[in-house]
């Protein structure tokens, strides 16, 4: 059975620009909880789990996905 997505904690929201949620949606760009930045290339919309290129951790999500968690909110 699946794991079921974490939705993200008040503390680890992230505001980003608009522009950039978009560019990262665009180019298909996921983003890592741990270093709290759009970090890894080729990442599905709802992926997670996936490999930083930047820390190594298996904490990537999706664009989209980290807003639908609540992980970033475009400004």
């Amino acid at each position: 059975m699946k794991e079921r997505a974490k939705i993200a904690r008040l503390d680890e929201v992230v505001e980003v620009a608009e522009v950039d949620y978009q560019e990262a949606v665009d180019s298909y760009t996921g983003w890592c909880k741990v270093c709290k930045e759009f970090t890894r290339g080729s990442t599905e919309p709802d992926a997670e789990g996936y490999d930083c290129e930047v820390c190594g951790e298996k904490e990537v999500v999706g664009a989209e996905q980290a807003l639908l968690l609540g992980y970033i909110v475009p400004v």
